[in-house]
């Protein structure tokens, strides 16, 4: 149950909820995780409690039968474990069938280092088919409750999400939009004549990127247009309000076609839910999206990891661990580790290197790990993986908790820290 307390604690420290509903909170994400499935019978079965399988299955369904949560909540809890400046976005749609029902979802994302983690979402009461503009300001005003628009660098979407209303509304809330648009859209050419948008890169070549730094009308709003053509003679045409690195910017979409896959079949198997009603759907999405990202402080890390190993579920802790796509680790240096627990660190670091990302905070230089784990070798063999893809950011000044003293008049002026 060590699990259980120390997401419990993270979860209590954020979300204003009654304690037995943040302990059943826990135990679903964490029976989500061994499960693997959406089916809720599977999760019953890997929830870490002593109620039998039934009543555990009786429990989740009146969950989502009859408890309602603020999803706003959901997403500020997000947003403080990823603790960004600021926010790529990516706005696409996934359905399936089940029986005779469409399950419609309309889905916003951050990208993040190749990685997308779901922030606001809306499962639509129609019968498939593309999303309309109305739905999607719907969603967008759900992100702007949580992001100002200042820290939107930009919304990447695909072809689906075009048109003049929604282009004019993004406009008018300052956000950077890079909108793929069909090659056959009509485009206003210099000439004065409508064309199609891939008329405008004839001269293209397999492989090659061209963007016009004079902008052309598209749904009657002007717009940049940017084109690559892949090798097998693809069209990635993308309209836009800032004309630098237009097409490597929209490339990171990838990410949230990534992240549908891994909620359905190749990960948790979301069509084995077996429910259909938009509210419960939303419900679950909104416990999937703290999958995407997990936030522990090293001291919890490893007592989560030692108490696996005393019990010999060491392997099943690690496969929970490595599934995140984003693991948050603070307070790295906060205390020195035996060897033991430097070579559990070492495992997970391993096991995570090139498939998923990491967060690591720490007060400590990287010339001090060799003390924070005990042994200069494996210090050095962790860093060498940790730094092969990473961004150091040094971070200098007083803390923000000492800034909030002062502002409080708890500690005098001339009292100062260089960081903590």
């Amino acid at each position: 149950m060590e699990d259980v307390s120390s997401l419990t604690a993270e979860l209590k420290a954020h979300l204003p909820w009654h304690q037995a509903r943040i302990v059943f909170l826990a135990q679903f994400i964490l029976a989500l995780l061994r499960s693997r499935s959406c089916n809720l019978y599977r999760i019953a079965e890997n929830c870490q409690s002593k109620a039998q399988n039934e009543s555990s299955c009786r429990r989740i369904k009146r969950f989502f039968t009859g408890y309602t949560y603020c999803y706003e909540q959901v997403g500020r809890l997000i947003l403080h474990w990823l603790n960004l400046t600021s926010y790529t976005l990516c706005m696409d749609r996934t359905n399936w069938e089940f029986g005779s029902k469409h399950i419609n979802y309309l889905m916003v994302s951050i990208a993040w280092q190749g990685n997308s983690i779901p922030i606001a979402w809306h499962c639509l009461d129609k019968q498939g088919g593309n999303s309309n503009t109305d739905e999607r300001i719907a969603v967008m005003k759900k992100i702007l409750v949580l992001i100002p628009a200042t820290k939107i660098d930009m919304l990447l979407a695909d072809r689906e999400f075009v048109g003049q209303k929604w282009f004019r509304w993004l406009d008018q809330q300052g956000i950077c939009c890079r909108l793929r648009i069909k090659s056959n859209t009509q485009v206003l050419a210099s000439c004065g004549k409508t064309i199609k948008a891939s008329q405008l890169f004839s001269n293209l070549k397999l492989n090659q990127s061209e963007t016009w730094y004079c902008k052309r009308k598209v749904s009657d709003v002007s717009l940049y247009i940017a084109a690559r053509r892949t090798t097998t003679g693809l069209w990635i045409i993308v309209a836009t309000e800032k004309p630098d690195t237009i097409i490597e910017d929209y490339y990171q979409r990838w990410a949230i076609e990534t992240m549908f896959g891994c909620l359905k079949s190749r990960g948790f198997n979301m069509e084995e839910t077996h429910m259909t009603e938009p509210e419960r759907m939303d419900k679950l999405m909104g416990i999937l999206a703290f999958h995407r990202v997990m936030f522990l402080s090293l001291e919890k890390l490893m007592n989560t990891l030692k108490k696996s190993q005393q019990e010999n579920r060491v392997e099943k802790q690690m496969q929970l661990l490595v599934y995140p796509k984003l693991l948050v680790l603070d307070e790295i240096g906060y205390r020195p580790m035996n060897r033991d627990e430097a070579s559990l660190f070492f495992r997970l670091v391993t096991r995570r290197y090139e498939k998923a990302s990491n967060i690591l905070t720490s007060n400590k230089s990287y010339a001090d790990w060799g003390e924070i784990f005990g042994d200069q070798v494996i210090a050095t063999a962790i860093l060498d993986r940790l730094l092969h893809h990473a961004t150091t950011v040094n971070i200098k000044g007083e803390s923000y908790r000492l800034k909030e003293k002062r502002k409080a008049g708890l500690v005098p002026k001339e009292q100062t820290s260089k960081g903590e």
